[in-house]
């Protein structure tokens, strides 16, 4: 069966964020400490409500004494020292039942006290072990970030959060609760696309008797561990930017949610009465799943969208920067190639006629004339047109070399003379850094918070139909 539209769907892949990741591929505390004050107030109204009774009770043994009839003096001194034995029998075990009080608080006190130095020695950390998801994140370079920023959640926040709407979360990221089922989902797929690798480069020949336990590509985790792994490092960047997202007010409105239910019911026509075949062939567990998967698409491309219309809202250039581990700048160029075909031996005469067309190009930039609208009518590169703020790189081989040099030698709204490189003659101009979707997503990389639930992490089991997806 043909399950693409369905396997896309659940590949996430998402645009430009999509592109975006393959580029760069203490509340809960703070509430166990509002709630324990709560119960050691109302235990202090406690104490109060019973000192008060008790005082009640002397009042109105006074009142009794005072509005006696008596006639004779030696009753009434009598009662006097009658009353005075009624004041010490009610006294004195309420300074009793006060100290108890006072030492029950002080002994609840301590615990707050320890359960709050345990959050912030650990830190998040269940006894500082590392998780299954980091080595894999690793095979890719541009995810590395990520190690540090991945941990098992502290085992008194684990115990805090079964109370919450995190119980059943796989992890949190950024704040953000990664549901169960599609976490499942996307382990389902990377596991897939791991074994269609395998077979590509025939490692394996047959998905018949493969074994999820072996160890992957001769490492210490198994395919299974990886592909949980994989999973993680995928959707970080998608969880972490509709958790950004939703802070900036970007939540799914009435009109996209009728949008969003539309498409799964064309989905589902096109499928008929196999629809629900097609899912766990696909490893979505469950309609419902498919609806969310659906639904975090529309979300992301809804947040990618806000944050390209206004990338200062989510972060500042300088706070970016700050956190980027290499250099980086943005350069438009306009490039007059040798061969604007791209194919072909390259002559003599052809290098001498794009140089002669370079430097007239040259002479009317310096010349003051538009940069951009010279770059519309010159330009020979094609990918201009998708990055029409500039190309924005590293000195780390991304762009041929000696272009590299030249923008890195320029000052912001400087312009190289001619710079030959095996393309032609470029005439490069260094501008100010704009905040890309690229630049936020290895920015949420760097400093992105996730806390991994161990017990539903590992719960998580690889149940896709190898058979049946690959037409075995």
């Amino acid at each position: 069966m043909d399950n693409e539209n369905i396997k896309k769907d659940n590949e996430l892949n998402f645009e430009e964020l999509d592109t975006a990741i393959e580029e760069t591929i203490a509340e809960n505390a703070e509430n166990f400490e509002n709630n324990v004050a709560e119960d050691v107030a109302d235990t202090e109204i406690g104490t109060v409500d019973e000192e008060t009774e008790e005082a009640q009770e002397l009042e109105s043994a006074e009142t009794d004494v005072d509005e006696c009839d008596c006639e004779e003096t030696g009753e009434i001194v009598e009662m006097e020292g009658e009353e005075t034995s009624i004041s010490e029998e009610v006294v004195q075990p309420a300074k009793k039942s006060k100290a108890t009080l006072i030492g029950i608080i002080a002994a609840v006190v301590v615990v707050v006290i320890a359960a709050v130095a345990v959050v912030l020695v650990f830190g998040g950390k269940a006894n500082g072990e590392k998780t299954v998801v980091n080595t894999p994140m690793v095979a890719s370079e541009e995810n590395t970030a990520l190690d540090d920023n991945v941990e098992y959640e502290n085992p008194v926040m684990a115990l805090l959060n079964n109370f919450t709407d995190k119980k059943e979360a796989v992890m949190v990221i950024n704040g953000k609760a990664v549901d169960k089922k599609f976490f499942q989902a996307q382990t389902n797929n990377s596991a897939a696309n791991c074994v269609a690798s395998l077979l590509q480069t025939n490692l394996i020949t047959t998905v018949k008797d493969f074994d999820w336990d072996a160890l992957a590509f001769d490492g210490e985790l198994s395919y299974k561990e990886y592909a949980k792994g994989m999973a993680t490092s995928n959707i970080i960047p998608v969880y972490a930017i509709i958790a950004e997202g939703e802070k900036k007010g970007i939540v799914l409105d009435e009109a996209d949610e009728k949008e969003i239910a539309s498409g799964v019911e064309e989905i589902k026509k096109q499928y008929g009465d196999d629809f629900e075949k097609a899912l766990k062939e696909s490893g979505i567990p469950d309609e419902e799943t498919f609806l969310y998967i659906n639904r975090l698409n529309y979300l992301s491309n809804k947040v990618v969208e806000d944050f390209n219309a206004d990338p200062a809202k989510y972060v500042s250039a300088e706070e970016v920067l700050a956190n980027e581990e290499q250099e980086m700048v943005t350069a438009k160029h306009i490039l007059i190639a040798f061969a604007p075909e791209g194919t072909g031996e390259v002559t003599d005469e052809m290098k001498a006629e794009a140089k002669k067309k370079a430097e007239e190009v040259l002479a009317k930039v310096k010349g003051g004339e538009d940069f951009d609208k010279l770059s519309d009518e010159y330009n020979d590169d094609p990918g201009v047109a998708e990055n029409p703020d500039g190309y924005t790189f590293a000195d780390d081989g991304t762009m041929v070399q000696e272009f590299t040099d030249a923008a890195f030698a320029l000052e912001i709204g400087g312009t190289s003379d001619l710079v030959e490189t095996n393309y032609g003659y470029h005439i490069i101009r260094r501008v100010d850094r704009k905040i890309t979707i690229q630049d936020y997503v290895r920015y949420l990389n760097e400093t992105v918070d996730v806390k991994v639930r161990k017990k539903n992490f590992m719960d998580i089991d690889i149940t896709v139909d190898l058979d049946a997806l690959f037409g075995m």
